[in-house]
């Protein structure tokens, strides 16, 4: 199957360059011409770094599709054929390729991308920005679109990669004491990267909240929620069914050996005057070593300052607009 990657790559259109042309290309361009009607028609520019912190985050995600993108096509054929390797190489290939061609759906991430861009680009319309002057109002709307465009491509994607994963992993075995393989390492690391891109695209875009019109009320909290969703999906709903299979196989080992625990003592219990100077204890001693060691595996593929510091990121991005939203509450 590896032959066959700078193939595959061509086959979806948001991975190749001329797709990710075609995603940032609209949002710089309607950004700019936000920014020079806003300035032409009113003398000054209130929100350039709203403009440009959307701009960031759209760019952040772009190379985050690319990146995903290439982490699938070059880490999953390892992993299909480690996962099926009970079946034929050609079944994997296969699967494989169902895969990828179910997660980069160029038509449905497209029509995603639409329906998620039309549903943000009304949020000036309904939140009556610019009511004064309907061309900066449809400009800003633009805008939004584009960026959301990407966002909503890139969430169909992340929601058909995990709908997979959790049908696939079942059938896969995943041994306790290779929990770093190729079945492992592919989900673990795409997981990892999601968790850094959408902690940075989250962070931007609440950011931008404050240097925007936007008025911090439920709408503009209720995306916050949503977003904050979102990371929190990426960081415990995508690892869950390699979690799942751990935890099942640790359980497995450790009713294993407690099995044998009891035997050895059944046998010490018959033997008690041998028991102290027989293979026995040492047999014990050894069980509960290893025993021991299981318990202490940690089936969670995270280390702890790893999420603190990704959750960090999100929390004092999004506090100045909790502590604006209590101000504006409490004191007009």
């Amino acid at each position: 199957m590896k032959k066959d990657i700078p193939l595959q790559e061509q086959r979806f259109f948001y991975i190749r360059k001329t797709g990710r042309l075609l995603l940032i290309a609209p949002v710089i361009i309607s950004g700019l011409a936000y920014v020079i009607l806003q300035w032409s028609l009113t003398g000054q520019i209130v929100d350039t770094l709203f403009v440009g912190l959307l701009f960031g985050a759209s760019v952040i995600l772009v190379f985050g599709i690319y990146m995903l993108g290439s982490h699938l096509i070059m880490k999953s054929p390892a992993f299909f054929l480690a996962a099926f390797e009970d079946q034929k190489k050609m079944d994997a290939a296969k699967i494989h390729a169902d895969f990828l061609q179910l997660i980069f759906d160029t038509k449905k991430m497209t029509i995603t991308g639409i329906l998620y861009g039309l549903l943000l680009a009304g949020s000036p319309i309904v939140l009556e920005l610019w009511s004064e002057n309907g061309i900066l109002l449809f400009n800003l709307s633009i805008f939004l679109f584009f960026v959301n465009f990407i966002t909503g491509a890139a969430l169909y994607s992340l929601v058909r990669f995990i709908e997979k994963m959790y049908r696939i992993t079942p059938f896969i075995h995943i041994d306790l004491w290779q929990a770093n393989s190729d079945k492992t390492d592919f989900l673990l690391g795409m997981t990892r990267k999601m968790t850094v891109i959408a902690s940075i695209y989250i962070s931007l875009c609440m950011i931008s909240i404050l240097f925007s019109k936007f008025p911090i009320n439920v709408m503009i909290l209720s995306y916050a929620a949503f977003s904050g969703l979102i990371f929190l999906t990426i960081l415990i709903v995508t690892p869950a069914p390699v979690m799942k299979k751990l935890k099942q196989a640790k359980m497995e080992a450790l009713t294993e050996l407690d099995l044998r625990i009891q035997e050895l003592f059944s046998v010490g219990s018959k033997e008690n005057d041998q028991l102290g100077n027989s293979e026995e204890l040492t047999k014990l001693r050894n069980l509960f070593e290893l025993r021991e060691k299981i318990e202490q595996m940690n089936t969670f593929p995270f280390k702890v300052k790893s999420i603190l510091a990704a959750l960090s990121v999100i929390f004092f991005s999004a506090l100045p607009v909790i502590v604006r939203t209590i101000l504006d509450l409490f004191f007009g």
